[in-house]
């Protein structure tokens, strides 16, 4: 029975390749590189993010068919290159099926 169960996780670091700079706020400065609070654009590091997936696969007797369910959870804690955001938390249910196709 424990077979029917998934259990993921992942880890996400993100950067961009030059320092996040706001448009208008890199105008409003005279075209030196401004972040979207007003401070000089100096990092790149976007933020970090954790997942996890917990899905169960039910399958119907003598049949290809198969159920899905699932939940998705993920977690952002925004970088120095983002300093107006807060951390955010997202959770997602879903149901798929399969039909047909080999085992």
């Amino acid at each position: 029975e424990l077979e029917r169960w998934l259990l993921r996780g992942a880890w996400l670091e993100g950067f961009s390749a030059t320092p996040n700079v706001d448009l208008y706020q890199t105008a409003l400065a005279g075209g030196y590189p401004t972040n979207a609070v007003g401070d000089v654009a100096e990092s790149s590091h976007l933020g970090r993010e954790w997942d996890v997936r917990l899905q169960y696969n039910w399958n119907f007797v003598k049949s290809t068919d198969r159920v899905f369910f699932g939940m998705d959870a993920g977690y952002f804690v925004p970088g120095t290159a983002l300093p107006m955001m807060e951390p955010t938390t997202k959770v997602m249910g879903y149901i798929r099926l399969e039909s047909g196709g080999q085992r």
